[in-house]
């Protein structure tokens, strides 16, 4: 059973390796992780929980940059009120 949370991980990872969307990579790559860590801490290897939960918050990270980037977008669509006289 525990092998096999490795396994599926991995196998995420790579599916994640894939995308075109910057969005689903990242979180496809937070799903993969997370099932690192679970990995991790039933094996308990330290020096891979540590690298799986940093690389966990890099793409929560990456997420949460993305959602801000697209808010500022819609905010910017609106002309500018030079344009408008």
């Amino acid at each position: 059973m525990i092998e096999s949370i490795g396994w599926v991980g991995g196998g995420v990872l790579v599916l994640s390796l894939i995308q075109r969307d910057s969005r689903r990579l990242h979180c496809l790559n937070i799903v993969a992780c997370a099932l690192f860590v679970a990995y991790d801490v039933m094996r308990w290897l330290p020096s891979m929980l540590a690298l799986d939960t940093a690389l966990l918050l890099v793409s929560v990270r990456a997420i949460g940059a993305s959602r801000q980037h697209q808010a500022t977008e819609v905010v910017s669509v609106a002309p500018c009120p030079r344009c408008l006289r």
